[in-house]
């Protein structure tokens, strides 16, 4: 009998840590899983955009001049410019304006407000266009800037018009009527975008890729920090943001130092 209550034991604690385990990659996943199912959503918008007039090339990614590589979601290249669209999959209300570096996130709790900072996605979206200008050698006049949001998030300031949720998306390409290429361009532009994707190789991919992981990381690190969060792995208290008297490199500290001299990467 003692052995039948042994073997329920050993089995309850197995899928206790299973379901630790799996709770814990889902939660690093997620932002990346968002992402995912962000662009798809986008990607799905643009496609009732009439193909006969509006190619769509989904998920590009470019060598920039200084010799690392851009992510782009989505761009679209019609006679009409060229429109670069940053995806972006958030919710709860979202703060921001066109010249500010950092956008807010916020969500309500049960002790107030939780808020999260990111960075401003017009800005981020230049980036893509001067690497796509520079490359294709074509003036930043055909080129427009488009940030798409979708989820369940909230603005809560005033948007610029290039900034939008994504069922509003089809709808403001479309709005622009004035023709800037020929056919002709359209189709060795599409066919350079391609080229330059492919001129990448999947290890360069994956490397941009772990990079933007990498950077996602010490994101939550620097959050989890802010809100008390983040523990000493050595005796569980406070850690907090200090910096390396040699050459100034962040790290993050034991409160308790020290006392505990526990320590973690930034």
């Amino acid at each position: 009998m003692m052995g039948d209550f042994t073997s329920v034991y050993w089995i309850a604690g197995a899928i206790v840590v299973v379901l630790w385990v799996v709770q814990a990659l889902l939660k690093s996943a997620r932002p990346a899983i968002r992402g995912n199912i962000g662009e798809a959503v986008v990607s799905g918008r643009l496609g009732s955009l009439p193909n006969d007039v509006y190619k769509v090339i989904n998920n590009v990614m470019l060598p920039t001049v200084d010799g690392a590589t851009t992510q782009i979601d989505h761009v679209v290249v019609s006679r009409y410019g060229i429109f670069v669209v940053e995806t972006k999959d958030y919710g709860g209300w979202i703060f921001g304006g066109e010249n500010q570096r950092q956008w807010t996130q916020s969500f309500r709790t049960r002790w107030g407000a939780d808020k999260y900072r990111f960075q401003n996605p017009i800005r981020q979206n230049w980036r893509h266009i001067y690497t796509m200008s520079d490359l294709l050698k074509m003036p930043r006049r055909y080129f427009f800037n488009v940030v798409a949001f979708c989820g369940d998030g909230e603005f809560m300031t005033e948007m610029p018009e290039n900034v939008m949720y994504s069922a509003d998306l089809a709808r403001y390409i479309r709005s622009f009527d004035r023709p800037l290429l020929s056919e002709a361009m359209v189709e060795k532009v599409c066919l350079a975008i391609g080229a330059w994707d492919m001129s990448l190789g999947d290890e360069r991919k994956a490397s941009h890729v772990a990079n933007l992981r990498a950077s996602h990381d010490a994101v939550q690190l620097s959050v989890s920090c802010e809100r008390g969060e983040l523990k000493c792995p050595k005796c569980g208290a406070k850690m907090v943001l200090r910096h390396r008297k040699s050459d100034g490199a962040p790290f993050y500290g034991c409160s308790q130092y020290p006392k505990c001299k526990g320590i973690r990467n930034a």
